[in-house]
Formats: structure tokens, sequence, C-alpha cells
């Protein structure tokens, strides 16, 4: 048995552990339980088979975490919840509610899967049988001006973001631009810069004939990261930014498959220590930024009778709201979130502003994904309809902390002039609003469609495997973590705007490889 046949039993031989164990003793159901195993079986099975989808993987993943890995562990280890759950009560018809919502929305994405598998396989382009990615020839002329521009762009916008906060993780922006500008800014921090970045290394592996990713150019995206995860207060950034160019090689029906021309070993010590030095100094800057989270200014009400707040810019397009961050729980028992130790006031670096920065890093793993908490919030909801999905919808970004998921949820945070913090519902807990399971599931089977479509249509007129890879894991966790509604449709058209503006560029400006499949 091979080392990976090895992990791949022992990791399922926990599950099967876990699951027969829980089936005992859960609250829920024994049907609505192994609906809810069997819909993750199919979800990560279908990643397997050929042609791969990167936004799909990426989904499977994120939503394995948020959803199946979090349950799976309380199984086994006995603890509350992370994030707040509302009025979730805990009992076997509240937790078969919620199991089966999750089901059909897991369901829904394998729907689309399947539709996709079958779609792709009668195309050699979507399946990845392409001969070499293409490069405009104006790139072989301007190459060193087009990297020095992209580096200088880049500086200056990560000056503008310390200075003027467009789009700090928890910190209410402190210059708003017009709309279109900021939104624009936006997006080039979440997601257009590391899409720029792919275009340019896919083109330099197509100016060498080769699909090895050197050293090079995996310290660069590492280096970008490190500043984005700085930049942005993200603890995720370093993981988003790099999973991609490991996603990349795994289609491998290209002439010069995409592929780390390092030995394994090698890529893991840097991997490792990339996040490690991402890891610093957003986690000394956050706990000195939101020290004083947790003591509300004088006069300033709670969230539950605060008023509305004023108008805020858009969001990184489609992620969340300037500021917005998932929230830590609201102290207190039964099936709410399990207490997070209060941030310390400020004050000097010390012992206990370090367990705390430690202890937040810790959750990383399991309990900082977005998924469980939500679906347990909306369907302990007994007002579910239309009528209420209907106004998810629509609603306004601007109502931050007033907005119906952190009412829904009782998120636990005052309103700040200066601070916007606000707990993440995910795609099927905004479509269990509703209160139907086949809206759930129709509703993932759309989104999940909307996006395998774009990443078909990037691979089809650009050929670059590592713009789709990023594209793939950007619209993933978008929808992994999506809040309002609103903002995740500005998110996917942009990202339409954006893989169309490349494709135009490969298609207008004299590729100096003209090769079709």
């Amino acid at each position: 048995m091979s080392r990976r046949q090895a992990l791949t039993a022992g990791a399922g031989g926990v599950v099967i552990v876990a699951v027969v164990a829980g089936l005992g003793r859960h609250p829920a159901s024994v049907g609505a339980s192994l609906a809810f195993h069997a819909a993750f079986v199919l979800l990560i099975a279908l990643a397997v088979p050929r042609p791969r989808s990167h936004f799909y993987s990426a989904l499977t993943a994120m939503l394995v975490l948020g959803f199946w890995t979090k349950f799976l562990v309380r199984l086994l280890a006995d603890y509350e919840y992370l994030e707040p759950v509302g009025s979730f009560d805990g009992s076997p018809a509240a937790w078969d509610r919620a199991l089966v919502t999750v089901a059909a929305g897991i369901l829904g994405v394998v729907t689309c899967r399947l539709v996709h598998l079958g779609w792709a396989r009668s195309r050699p382009w979507a399946a990845g049988r392409l001969p070499e990615a293409t490069r405009p020839r104006a790139f072989d002329a301007w190459r060193p001006w087009i990297w020095t521009a992209t580096g200088v762009a880049a500086a200056a916008l990560y000056g503008w973001n310390a200075y003027a906060a467009v789009y700090i993780t928890g910190v209410t922006p402190r210059v708003v631009l017009p709309f279109p500008l900021n939104a624009a800014i936006a997006w080039w921090y979440v997601l257009g810069l590391p899409l720029w970045l792919a275009t340019l290394i896919g083109w330099e592996l197509a100016a060498r004939s080769t699909g090895i990713i050197g050293a090079r150019f995996l310290v660069l995206v590492m280096a970008e990261a490190v500043v984005n995860a700085a930049s942005l207060l993200s603890r995720a950034s370093f993981v988003l930014r790099l999973a991609p160019y490991l996603l990349a090689g795994t289609r491998r029906q290209t002439r010069r498959p995409v592929r780390l021309g390092l030995p394994p070993v090698v890529v893991l010590l840097l991997l490792a220590a990339g996040f490690g030095a991402s890891l610093v100094p957003v986690t000394l800057l956050r706990v000195q930024i939101y020290s004083a989270v947790n003591r509300p200014p004088p006069d300033v009400p709670t969230n539950a009778a605060a008023p509305v707040p004023g108008p805020r810019p858009a969001a990184p397009p489609g992620l969340t709201p300037p500021g917005q961050s998932q929230g830590q729980p609201a102290a207190g028992g039964g099936p709410s979130a399990a207490p997070s130790p209060a941030a310390p006031a400020p004050s000097p670096l010390t012992a206990t502003r370090l367990r705390f920065a430690a202890i937040e890093v810790g959750r990383l793993v399991f309990d900082r994904w977005t998924g469980m908490e939500g679906v347990l919030a909306v369907t302990a909801v007994p007002d579910r309809s239309a009528a209420l999905f209907g106004s998810a919808l629509r609603e306004n970004p601007a109502l931050g902390e007033r907005a119906l998921y952190q009412r829904v949820a009782r998120a636990p945070y005052p309103v700040r002039p200066d601070f916007t913090f606000l707990t993440l519902a995910g795609a099927i807990a905004v479509l269990a609003f509703s209160g139907s399971s086949l809206v759930v599931w129709l509703g993932m089977a759309v989104l999940a469609a909307v996006c395998l479509a774009c990443e078909s249509f990037c691979r089809r007129y650009t050929g670059n495997e590592i713009v789709c890879a990023v594209l793939g894991v950007g619209a993933a966790f978008a929808v992994a973590q999506a809040t309002f509604p609103r903002l995740l449709g500005v998110f996917l058209i942009e990202l339409w705007v954006t893989v169309g503006c490349l494709a135009w560029l490969h298609a207008r400006l004299a590729p100096a490889v003209t090769e079709r499949p």
C-alpha cells in the first residue's frame, strides 16, 4: 500500500468511526444524519474524476471544512460552535432541519458537477486537451515595463490601503472614494492583482515554452501574499493566494502541464515559512488594532438597539462589507457559540495578548471556516418564507450590524464608528431563509453553474491554467462566505468582466503563438 493510500484509508477510518459513534448519540435522526454524510461523500468523490475543476475542488474543500469537518470533530470532542447560532436549541427537530438543509445545498453543487462532467468531456478545450498557453506578441517587447508598472501599481495601492483603510478586516474605511473607484481598488486587493500576476506568469511560461513554475515565480507570489495578508489583516489570505498554484498542476492533459519545478519537501518548507511570515504581522496587528473592540465607547448603543449605520462603500465586491469579519462568539451556555477570550485592553505586548493571539491562530484549522453556524441560526427561525428570502436578497449591506442575518444569529457586537464586525452566514444559510430545501438545492446549483461556466470560459479563451485556478479559488471563497446576496452578485459580475478583459488581451493583441485544439 502506498503512502497516499494509507493516509486515505486512515482518514476514511476516522470518519467512519465518527459517523457510527454519532448515529447513536447525536440528537438528529438517522435519516437526516445519513443524508448529510452521504451528500459530502458524493461531493468529495466527484472532485476526483477528470476533467477536474479548480472551482469545484476549492469549493469542496471549503464546504467540507465549514460543515462536515466541524460536525465530525464535535462528534468526537464535545465542545460548542465558535460563531453565534441565534435561537438554535439543539433539539432533534432543529438538528434534522439543519442537516437536511445542508444536504440539499451540497447536493445542488453535486448535481451541477455531474452536468459539468458530462458537458466537459465532449469538448477538448473544456477537458483541458489544449496544445500550449499563448501570449500576446506585445508582451515580448514590453516585458520589463509591464512588470515594473505592475510592481509600482501594487506598491502604490497597498500604500493607499494603509492610509485610507479601503479594505482592512474589521476596520471602517477612513477615506471613501466614489463607488467605482472604491470598488475597483477593493477588487484589486481581493482578486484583481492575483489574476493579473497569474496572467503574467502564464505569459512568462509560454515565452519559455515550459509549464514549470520555478522558485522565482513562487517566491514572488508568496511575497505578494504576505504583503496582502498584512495589508488586509487577513489570516486566510496567504492560503487563498498560494492554493491556486498547487491546484493548477492537477490538470495534466495539456502538452506542457503546469507544475511546480521544486521537490515537494522544498515546496512544503517554503509554504510553511511563508504562512508563518504572514501570520506574524497579521496576528500582531490584529491584536493591537482590535484590542478595544469589546469595550464599547461611551453612549454607543449595542447591536440590539443600534441605529442604522451611515452609508458605507460597496464591499470587496461580493465578499463582505469593508471591515466585515467573522464574529467572536457570544458568551453564555446552551447551543450558542462557545465563549471566546475577550481581547485585552490596549497595552504593551504581554503574555496575555500573546495567548489570545495563539488561541485565535489555533482556531483557523476547524472553527474559522464559514458554514455550519449560519445554517443552525437560520433554520431556527420559525417564519422562514419566500418573503423573508426576498428581503435577504434585497438587503442593503450598509445596514452592517443591523442586517437580517446579524439579528437572526444574535451577533454580540456593539456599533462603533471605527470598527465593523459581522458574523458570516454562507450561501447555504442565506438560501435557507426561504424555508424550502428545493430553493437551497436550486440556488447552490445555479451559483456553481455560474462559476463553473466562468472557469470554462477562461480556459477556452485564455488557455492559462493558473488564471483558471486563481479564479476558481476566489469564486469558491466568495460563495462559501457570502452573507449579502447583492455583494455576491457584484462579485460575479466583476469576475466575468475581468475574465472577459483577459480573454480580449489574448484574442486582440496579436498572439505570439497561434495553435488550436
